[in-house]
Formats: C-alpha cells, structure tokens, sequence
C-alpha cells in the first residue's frame, strides 16, 4: 500500500491493520436458522461432514468461504420457495 498510495493516503490509512468483512450479508440470523434446521441433504457426504458444516456456519465466525454451498443447500431444500 505504501509503495502505490504514500502519495495519496494519509498514514493513518496505510498503518492500518484491521480488515474489513463483508460476510454479513452471507451469515446472518436468516443463514443461521437456515443452518439450525438444515438436515445435511444435498451435499456429497464423501467430500462434506454436514455436522461440522452446520457447526461451522453456527459458529461465531462462520467461514466465508462456504458461503456459495450456504446458497446452494438453501436452494436445494427450499426449492426456491419465497
């Protein structure tokens, strides 16, 4: 950041350690009642453990990463119902 932006950027901004994140919208009260009730279908049990899965999206910091198979098992057991 310092060597494209130095000129640009106050210290401040530069300095900064934090990160910001953007899973919010992916895990929210909606995605964990979703996860609460889910039954494990529709993932390949050879390559997903459903239990951990359901615990990882009820954890305190769900994995960002699983967010698109979230979208898919909600798809899959609600049938794209509203």
């Amino acid at each position: 950041m310092r060597m494209l932006f130095a000129d640009l950027l106050p210290d401040s901004a530069l300095a900064r350690e934090s990160k910001a994140a953007f899973d919010e919208p992916f895990f929210n009260r909606h995605s964990r009642d979703f996860a609460s009730r889910w039954d494990g279908r529709s993932v390949d049990p050879v390559l997903v453990d459903p239990q951990r899965l359901r615990a990882a999206w009820l954890s305190a910091r769900p994995p960002v990463g699983s967010a698109t198979l979230l979208q898919a098992t909600w798809l899959a057991a609600e049938g794209g119902r509203p």
